[in-house]
């Protein structure tokens, strides 16, 4: 497995095989998903001179995982056939107690490779070591000759690093902040070394799917299940990395709290028949995801368009503002001044309108507004909207509304159920949207706004309008 690892590594600078002609509309194919995961994983260590090019890359248990994808893809394997495939290299991997790290020498075109400062028993001269001064000796695992890729020859070394220290405790902790590879020798060059911050986090499966094939109609069922092959490859790939990280115990649920950090962009990918995000169902377009009781062991299946008990929709929902004009509660936690009140009803918190007019004008507006006279006091509002249906909500936007000072009359923060980020400040006179994105279902939605007040300007908190975005169940 060694040798292909650094056989693969030598051609990652090459020109693909047909396989990295495979792309999707609005998506990327996967050589350009190795070049991307091949900048998150690498570190050039520097450009001393005309003569080379040195870069070193961790091939951590996700890299790994993530690299043989091109070649199963590459060989036509079933998704059956790629699963014993992923279970067998994560075994193997779970059973390592080595790093593995490939460094890469570039000639540049033109110089000879009786130039290359390699000293004799290079692996001597290299460590690896972390942000407390631990460090631990290289082992050379294959020092190979010089290959030509185009104009240009390369080296690649492979080198292994022992998981524990000496005294038999753990290299790499919890607190540890960074590791790096430092070399001591260079021949005249001196000492250098490529740092990497932890954790390491890349994109951690072949494929991105960045988008559908296009945005209404119906695509072919044998392209949107291309697509949807894709998309179930990346989850499983997820759900083996999630694996690595908590001691071989696959997760009781696919969803973006619990594989988040696994996923390309931290999201479930898109089911491209009902253009939503993947969910562990019977629908056309989604996955059935079991898990044993012991977390030992999993299966992932796609529902495809080839399966005979699953209907294909005639027509796609496009997701629309199903909060307006529904009724609205509102209430606080008693922060506010009483006497500073401004707008008439909650219900211009959904009635679509941002429109603004001072309180001198006595005239209703779309805006409803608080005061708080306490400086470093937090002024909380929580507003809920009855959907009055159940919704397949995908997006929750809040926007404070045109006012005199939409600069500083935003709320602070923004919570909901798709998380909890701050807001975005406009001019005067015109308000900015803040915008959250996820998935869920429900007939009733909750949403906290936040203000602290700081300044003289930061007194008021406004709502003009709360959006909530969905299709009908």
């Amino acid at each position: 497995m060694l040798k292909r690892s650094l056989a693969v590594l030598m051609m990652m600078f090459a020109i693909c095989s047909f396989i990295s002609q495979i792309s999707l509309a609005q998506g990327i194919s996967i050589d350009q998903y190795k070049k991307k995961l091949m900048v998150t994983e690498s570190r050039k260590i520097a450009k001393k001179n005309k003569v080379f090019d040195i870069t070193a890359t961790f091939l951590s248990p996700r890299f790994r995982i993530a690299d043989a994808y091109e070649d199963w893809e590459a060989t036509r394997l079933t998704e059956d056939q790629i699963k014993i495939e992923e279970d067998k290299l994560i075994a193997k991997i779970r059973g390592e107690d080595r790093y593995l790290v490939s460094v890469t020498f570039k000639l540049l075109k033109g110089v000879s490779p009786k130039r290359l400062p390699v000293p004799d028993e290079f692996d001597k001269y290299v460590f690896l070591e972390n942000d407390q001064g631990d460090f631990v000796k290289a082992e050379l695992l294959q020092k190979p000759s010089i290959n030509r890729i185009g104009a240009e020859d390369r080296a690649v070394f492979l080198f292994s690093f022992p998981k524990n220290k000496p005294d038999g405790t753990p290299f790499i902790t919890d607190n540890t902040k960074y590791r790096k590879v430092v070399f001591t020798n260079l021949g005249d060059l001196g000492e250098d070394e490529a740092r990497w911050q932890l954790p390491v986090k890349p994109p951690y499966a072949p494929l991105e799917i960045a988008g559908i094939m296009e945005k209404t109609g119906l695509v072919e069922p044998r392209v949107r299940d291309s697509q949807m092959r894709l998309g179930i490859e990346i989850i499983r790939a997820a759900i083996n990395s999630y694996a690595i990280d908590h001691r071989g115990k696959f997760p009781l649920s696919i969803d973006t709290a619990t594989l988040g950090k696994y996923l390309l962009n931290e999201k479930i990918p898109e089911n491209p028949y009902l253009k939503r995000p993947m969910r562990n169902s019977k629908n056309i377009g989604d996955f059935t995801y079991t898990v044993s009781k012991d977390r030992t062991s999993y299966s992932l299946k796609g529902n495809y368009h080839g399966d005979v008990a699953i209907k294909l929709p005639t027509k796609v929902e496009k997701p629309t503002n199903v909060a307006l004009g529904k009724p609205v509660s509102v209430t606080t936690n008693g922060a506010e001044d009483s006497l500073s009140y401004a707008g008439k009803s909650p219900s211009d918190i959904t009635d679509g309108s941002l429109d603004y007019r001072p309180a001198s004008d006595a005239v209703e507006d779309g805006c409803i507004g608080w005061s708080n006279d306490d400086y470093n006091e937090t002024m909380v509002i929580t507003i809920t909207i009855d959907l009055q249906e159940t919704y397949n909500i995908r997006k929750i936007r809040y926007h404070p509304g045109n006012v005199q000072r939409a600069e500083t009359w935003n709320a602070d923060i923004m919570e909901s159920p798709f998380g909890r980020t701050p807001t975005n400040p406009g001019s005067p006179h015109r308000g900015a949207w803040a915008e959250q994105t996820g998935s869920i279902t429900a007939s009733k939605v909750t949403i906290k706004l936040e203000k602290t007040r700081r300044s003289y300007a930061t007194n008021w908190l406004f709502i003009g309008e709360i959006e909530v975005w969905g299709t009908p169940i």
